[in-house]
């Protein structure tokens, strides 16, 4: 008696359609293309195809029997999604079953008898482990085959051999370990990958919850303070207004605080209009001025005509954030250069000092929460720009040697309505040459 191992095009078919409706079903998971409270729907789809392209595909025609690898979706599909699902690919397999081949009871009954027997361990295989759940999977595979062949052999004296067996319960059998080890993999990553999303979502919460705290409350301590001396008898009418000034310096800076973490969550949409960068950028410098001065800072500026889409407030936070921060960084005097350029489909502001300059390690960190480099800075100035910009479709780049200094390039989209306006003065003059 020879018995051989039947393995040929028509079984890698089998093997490739599952796969792939398993990788492509989690792939659209994974990557939030399907939301995960529609994941079972999608492995139905899933199984139902890879179901449906294995009997298009069959491995080997007995009399009264065709035999593929459809048995491995369908298991799959109900130890995972329970008897809705199930229920819906017993309809779809019976159904394509009917379509493609025929209509035998034999079949019906062995695919009912599949369903219910494999319902009873749906509960159990829910609450088992990785290897447990694949283990279960593949003895259950060789249980229901050898109860299905027997079946054949009782209702329609089907013979069952040695080949048979090879071929169609233990081949099969280690099939449905491979995919049912795959598949556990798969849900074990995306497990895990949700998981890491959420660690870093609590991380930067408790990190951000830290920072306000800590920040808001150095302000209050002093503002408490200065309350409590204010108490005291004897105070003068210039110490009460001394007090009450600082104190309200400090709540100042208590409310700057919780508005720049209120503009990094969500720098706001409103007020949105067409802002002039050349006549923002020289209302900074007017500000700043006196403080570049007192620090022997010479400001170099080469300002062209640009302007951008935009919240105003918003676009002068973040000019002042940086000028300021380059003028600081030159605390023994230094030149600012400012320069303000349009190309076709952006406008350029570069801001460039010659002060102490950053570490590669400290120029990786910008716009980091809670990092600085000054003593007492927090570093929610350049945090808030970089999410302004990035709020506004633009980038930051960073050029930065120690000792050297420090640029900042800042790309911002140039509006629609500008790009229109550069193209129309050159169709007129190529009119006007060719006249």
């Amino acid at each position: 008696m020879t018995v051989m191992l039947v393995l040929n095009q028509d079984v890698i078919n089998n093997f490739f359609y599952i796969l792939l409706s398993i990788f492509l079903a989690f792939f659209l998971i994974e990557k939030k293309y399907v939301p995960l409270h529609r994941a079972k729907p999608v492995l139905l789809i899933a199984a139902a195809v890879s179901i449906v392209l294995c009997m298009l595909s069959p491995i080997d025609v007995i009399a009264n029997c065709v035999h593929d690898m459809r048995q491995i979706p369908f298991m799959l599909g109900i130890l995972y999604g329970g008897w809705p699902i199930g229920g819906i690919l017993l309809a779809v397999l019976i159904g394509f079953r009917t379509m493609i081949y025929g209509y035998t009871m034999i079949s019906t009954v062995v695919y009912i008898t599949m369903f219910v027997l494999t319902l009873f361990f749906v509960k159990p295989f829910a609450r088992m482990k990785s290897k447990q759940r694949v283990r279960l999977a593949t003895l259950l595979y060789i249980i229901l085959a050898t109860v299905a062949a027997m079946q054949a052999q009782l209702l329609n004296n089907f013979q069952i051999t040695w080949s048979y067996v090879i071929n169609f319960i233990l081949f099969p059998a280690a099939g449905m370990f491979m995919i049912a080890s795959i598949v556990e993999t798969l849900r074990n990553h995306l497990s895990f990958s949700n998981k890491m999303v959420r660690l870093e979502k609590m991380e930067v919460v408790s990190q951000l919850a830290a920072s306000i705290s800590h920040e808001v409350r150095n302000p209050l301590t002093v503002v408490k303070g200065f309350l409590q001396l204010f108490k005291m008898d004897g105070l003068t009418e210039e110490e009460k207004k001394r007090y009450i000034d600082t104190a309200l310096i400090e709540l100042d800076r208590a409310e700057g605080i919780i508005s720049d973490y209120l503009t990094f969550a969500k720098p706001t949409s409103a007020n949105i209009t067409t802002i002039d960068v050349k006549q923002e950028m020289q209302r900074i410098l007017d500000m700043l001025r006196p403080f570049a001065y007192e620090n022997s800072v010479l400001i170099h500026e080469h300002l062209e005509e640009c302007s951008v889409k935009g919240n105003v407030q918003n676009v002068q936070q973040v000019l002042l954030n940086i000028v300021k921060n380059a003028i600081e960084s030159m605390p023994n005097g230094g030149v600012l250069r400012i320069q303000t350029k349009k190309t076709r489909n952006k406008v350029i502001i570069h801001i460039q000092d010659t002060g102490c300059g950053l570490t590669s390690e400290q120029r990786a960190r910008l716009g980091e929460p809670y990092f600085s480099t000054k003593e007492k800075g927090t570093g929610l100035g350049l945090m808030v720009s970089y999410r302004i910009i990035e709020a506004m479709k633009g980038t930051i780049e960073v050029e930065s040697q120690l000792g050297t200094g420090t640029t900042f390039t800042i790309a911002l989209p140039v509006p629609l309505c500008n790009k229109a306006h550069n193209v129309s003065p050159k169709t007129n003059k190529e009119t006007v040459s060719s006249l």
